[in-house]
């Protein structure tokens, strides 16, 4: 807090620092700040997409109200919002072994995997569909 705040008194925002091999990463978003610290040499990019992820997992579970919330009581504690999987959330829902997953790093969908004759008779509808309305 008292590194946001020196900063921010100067009218700016702090976005990362190193401090020995520690990345330290911050990311505000209205009245909430997320802070993640890596050792392991992930790039600035990935981390921030974590912190965007927690901060989407919690908008997913409190809504965009959280933020009317804070405003209206600056010393809300979200764990008790969050319920007793607070600390489960919190700590695990981004980190798999120390490192950023694949669909959060990527911004991209968790890959499914699907039979062979599956795929085929997916890929079958959808030619289907596509000849059909005529975007062929």
């Amino acid at each position: 807090q008292a590194v946001i705040s020196v900063v921010s008194s100067s009218n700016d925002e702090i976005k990362s620092m190193t401090v020995n091999s520690s990345k330290i990463v911050f990311c505000f978003r209205k009245y909430l700040y997320f802070i993640i610290v890596s050792d392991f040499d992930e790039p600035e990019s990935i981390l921030l997409r974590q912190l965007e992820f927690f901060y989407q997992y919690i908008l997913f579970i409190l809504t965009a109200k959280v933020h009317d919330l804070i405003e209206n009581n600056p010393s809300i504690d979200l764990t008790n919002l969050l319920g007793s999987d607070a600390d489960r959330i919190l700590l695990n829902a981004g980190c798999n072994v120390n490192l950023t997953p694949p669909p959060i790093a990527f911004n991209a969908l968790e890959q499914i995997l699907v039979e062979k004759s599956a795929r085929d008779d997916i890929h079958t509808s959808l030619k289907d569909c596509v000849e059909k309305c005529g975007a062929a």
